[in-house]
């Protein structure tokens, strides 16, 4: 189905806004550090993995990422957790946390 056709049409197009918003405000794709708290969708993890959001669930079962947060019965990540995670070169969850615990402190 054409993204911005048929029912979800409005949906797609009032994200889009949303999103070039959000773009405009924290200043584009690269997080600032004061922003550094945002927290992003499987959608938006996947897509700064580059992998669709089916793969990115799989490396999530697997322990190959940093850990979810859940809001109700949302799902997030910390974006800049996840741009870390990736400057690191993707290493499991077991060993990321061993890592960026000792980053933070």
């Amino acid at each position: 189905m054409n993204r911005k056709g048929g029912r979800l049409g409005k949906y797609f197009a009032a994200e889009d806004k949303r999103r070039e918003e959000a773009a405009r405000i924290f200043g584009g794709k690269e997080a600032k550090q004061e922003n550094a708290d945002i927290l992003v969708t499987v959608d938006e993890a996947a897509e700064m993995c580059k992998v669709c959001r089916a793969a990115f669930y799989r490396m999530c079962a697997a322990g190959k990422t940093p850990a979810r947060i859940k809001l109700g019965r949302s799902t997030r990540w910390r974006r800049q957790e996840l741009l870390d995670w990736i400057k690191a070169g993707c290493p499991s969850r077991e060993k990321w946390e061993a890592m960026y615990g000792k980053q933070k402190t």
